[in-house]
């Protein structure tokens, strides 16, 4: 406290050179050396380096790296409520999931500019001295990353290597798991579980009916089942609402949801939605210095816990989709979520698409 809000108070990274804290993007920033030497005068001569490090994880302060002055050095960050009154202060153990450091929100239909937009945000973090490895951009299609990408290696003369977090979130999950292909779930093996379990084919073709005929394709099991992971419903609660033209006995539901998660474990096997789940449940999102979001409107209830793990490690975050085009909600989009974020708000009004005056 008296090392931060009693003594002189930087507002720009370079300031932190001068051996004082940096309150910038509603956090408070300080390097370990200055505090200890800050306690040592001060009489606490007992806390080494290795003390003050291990205190400041204990009160999970967030250590990231800065590039100043040509100079890199790595600091130690609190938000800064820490400082106001007890009220105000968060506790050691305090959940801070879902907590973005700095939140700009870019609302627009497409061909509006979200991406070009995007693309500016990189160049300006790039030329401010961020590393291209410390900006991460998350789109919810393969299709949307991969425009991004080719715009920024093309205009900031990249190579792929030089941007790794230009991904999608499954791939994002799937890199951080380290995980193969041949630990995945395929067709093969989807095939062996419905035989198994002898409910039908799983991804059948029109008219490739099981057993159960009231069912209708195997797949629709899957379709509740992933429903309910990704949306954080139960599976009952899923299964009572759906509007699928069938009604199968619950027991069947059930029965096929357990034999499934019993069959991947047996093998060791995930599937698309498990990486998630345990990229979520390991914490396993990396520190970066800049997040953008693309198309969030599209993103799962499940998806949008790895968006608040990855913008609570990061300095800025920019989230950005169309609040009218919400197609994925079908599949369990949470487009109330995205239109529930608080921060500084920006609208493209102006498709490039279309003519202003026709």
């Amino acid at each position: 406290d008296s090392f931060c809000t009693e003594r002189a108070r930087g507002n720009e990274k370079e300031d932190i050179l001068q051996g004082i804290s940096v309150w910038w993007d509603q956090r408070v920033y300080l390097q370990v050396k200055d505090l200890r030497k800050h306690l040592t005068v001060n009489d606490f001569t007992h806390y080494t380096s290795n003390k003050v490090t291990l205190r400041l994880q204990e009160l999970e302060a967030e250590k990231t790296f800065w590039r100043v002055k040509g100079k890199g050095i790595h600091v130690w960050s609190l938000p800064q409520p820490f400082f106001g009154g007890e009220e105000d202060r968060p506790s050691a153990a305090s959940n801070r999931q879902g907590y973005f450091v700095v939140l700009n929100i870019l609302f627009g239909p497409p061909g509006t500019g979200k991406t070009e937009t995007s693309i500016k945000t990189v160049e300006s973090f790039l030329t401010s001295g961020v590393p291209p490895d410390k900006i991460g951009y998350f789109a919810f299609t393969r299709r949307a990353n991969i425009e991004a990408k080719h715009r920024a290696m093309n205009r900031f003369n990249l190579s792929s290597e030089d941007l790794p977090y230009f991904r999608t979130l499954h791939s994002l999950a799937y890199a951080q798991l380290g995980v193969g292909r041949s630990q995945m779930m395929n067709r093969k093996h989807y095939q062996t579980v419905s035989a198994w379990l002898k409910v039908g084919s799983f991804f059948a073709q029109e008219g490739d009916y099981g057993p159960f005929k009231d069912i209708g394709y195997g797949d629709k099991f899957l379709e509740l089942i992933n429903m309910s992971r990704i949306t954080g419903v139960s599976l009952r609660e899923i299964y009572n609402d759906s509007k699928v033209r069938y009604k199968a006995d619950w027991r069947l539901v059930d029965y096929v949801c357990r034999g499934l998660i019993h069959y991947k474990e047996s093998m060791h096997l995930l599937d698309y939605t498990d990486m998630l789940v345990q990229f979520v449940q390991k914490d396993l999102a990396p520190r970066l210095e800049v997040v953008i979001i693309d198309e969030a409107q599209d993103l799962s209830a499940l998806q949008w816990k790895m968006v608040d793990q990855l913008a609570g490690k990061a300095q800025h975050v920019f989230i950005a989709g169309d609040d009218d085009q919400a197609i994925y909600r079908w599949a369990g989009a949470d487009i109330d979520r995205f239109l529930r974020l608080d921060g500084k708000v920006t609208i493209l009004n102006q498709s490039y698409r279309i003519p202003a005056k026709h």
